[in-house]
Formats: C-alpha cells, structure tokens, sequence
C-alpha cells in the first residue's frame, strides 16, 4: 500500500491542513511523522496518493512558512516501509 503524507513545521498548521483536505472531501488523518522522515514538528497529514493533485492545489493556498515536504510511503513485507521525498 502506498500513501502520501504532508509535514508541516507546526502542529496547529498540520491540523488546520487535514481540516482543509477534509472540507474538501480529502480522506486524510494526522500521523506521527516517521522518524526516518524527520522534518517539522512531527506530525504530518496521511492522504491516499489518488489525491495528489488535489492536495498539491490545495498547499498553494497556505502559508507555505509552515509547509515542510511531501513524502511517499511504500508499506512494504513486514512493517517496513520506504520513503520517497516528492518535495
């Protein structure tokens, strides 16, 4: 399974984010951001990759201060997991 998340340098603007996407119809939940990510305030937004285009509209409209990268997560065979930044 492969998903994206977004990171922020905020916990107040991850949260501000995911009610955006979810206003928008955007599945999304906010996560512990992966330690091997380790940018911003470790908590980022976890949305379907389907949705990419959407979210990316979607930063262009936020203070892009508090926006630290997107990143693609590969679930791979038992709990592992790559990381992809798409930044």
């Amino acid at each position: 399974m492969t998903f994206i998340i977004a990171s922020f340098r905020s916990r107040t603007q991850a949260a501000k984010f995911e009610n955006l996407l979810k206003r928008n119809k955007i599945p999304c939940t906010l996560i512990n951001t992966p330690r091997e990510i380790s940018v911003g305030c470790g908590v980022s937004v976890k949305f379907p990759e389907g949705y990419m285009n959407s979210v990316k509209r979607l930063l262009q409209t936020i203070d892009p201060q508090s926006y630290a990268g997107l990143f693609r997560i590969n679930d791979l065979n038992y709990g592992k997991n790559s990381y992809e930044n798409l930044i």
